[in-house]
């Protein structure tokens, strides 16, 4: 069984080691480690330089975004079995050892897999490895839960049919899954082994220094105004948006633009005033009237 792990990478030159160091310490070894260099103007090319193991192969191209990286991933890769790992994080040592054990057991092999992603946080980890719902058909699963790419692993063909969509900066890969969903099953895998996200302030999700939950909003425009669209509840997509609007509030409030925040939160109340987060919403709002930025968001 092997494994092609892809990374994307830009200018993550001193970050990028650690998800190598991670690969190469893997007690599974039967894996090709795909590195796209995505246009960087750093010294990443250099430190590739250090890494001398022959599963590791260095692919250049000019900056088309990390959609066009992974699917350029795709094609070049020779596994059985696809999976990502993005510059800034890491696998847990076992990682794919785990992996291969619980796919030799399953019986449909033509399938999205995740298993565990933990996020890292100031002095500890949120676990993040969502169930569907009893009820609960797979599109609304996906468009709550986002699974990290760093969570998925499937075979080549599943990929090779179902590229990400280049023109997607945020939200690209929740936007594939419910593409592949269509096609084929999307199962948990029960491991006890993880990728990790490590916290950083240049992630491209970083809501202080990045309006990304403004580039998440357009993905989540272009889900819903498809076919798939219809086949989500709409109590649920005025969730998803709404807390997508409080996502682009809190970049407005990192950076005090107070009255562009406030239009924001108060979009998130109305389309969903039933939110578990609806009395810090509220405060927020209260705040912003006030001319003051919530002392969480200075």
């Amino acid at each position: 069984m092997l494994f092609s792990i892809i990374i994307p990478t830009y200018n993550r030159a001193k970050l990028l080691p650690i998800a190598i160091e991670s690969v190469l310490k893997q007690t599974y070894e039967n894996w090709e480690l795909i590195i796209i260099d995505d246009g960087s103007t750093d010294n990443t090319k250099e430190i590739l330089g250090q890494f001398g193991d022959p599963r590791i192969k260095y692919i250049y191209q000019h900056n088309q975004e990390r959609s066009a990286a992974r699917n350029r991933g795709i094609k070049e890769a020779k596994g059985e079995w696809i999976c990502f790992l993005d510059s800034d994080d890491s696998y847990a040592i076992s990682r794919l050892a785990n992996w291969s054990s619980m796919l030799k057991k399953q019986d449909e092999k033509l399938a999205l897999f995740y298993s565990e992603l933990r996020l890292e946080k100031n002095f500890g980890f949120d676990y993040h490895f969502p169930q569907k719902d009893n009820d609960e058909n797979v599109f609304e699963f996906l468009i709550r839960s986002h699974l990290f790419c760093q969570q998925v692993v499937g075979k080549k063909v599943v990929f090779s049919n179902n590229l990400f969509d280049p023109e997607i900066s945020i939200g690209e890969d929740t936007e594939l899954w419910i593409r592949i969903a269509e096609k084929y099953p999307i199962k948990a895998l029960a491991t006890k082994s993880y990728s990790l996200v490590h916290e950083h302030d240049d992630r491209s999700v970083n809501l202080k220094n990045k309006n990304s939950a403004l580039q998440e909003l357009k993905t989540l425009q272009k889900i819903f105004h498809s076919h798939i669209g219809s086949k989500i509840r709409k109590s649920i997509r005025s969730k998803v948006l709404a807390n997508c609007y409080f996502n682009i509030s809190k970049h407005y409030m990192y950076n005090a633009k107070k009255a562009t925040a406030f239009k924001w939160v108060s979009k998130s109340l109305t389309l969903d005033w039933k939110s578990p987060q609806w009395k810090h919403r509220l405060y927020c709002l209260i705040m912003l009237l006030r001319g003051k930025i919530p002392s969480e968001y200075q």
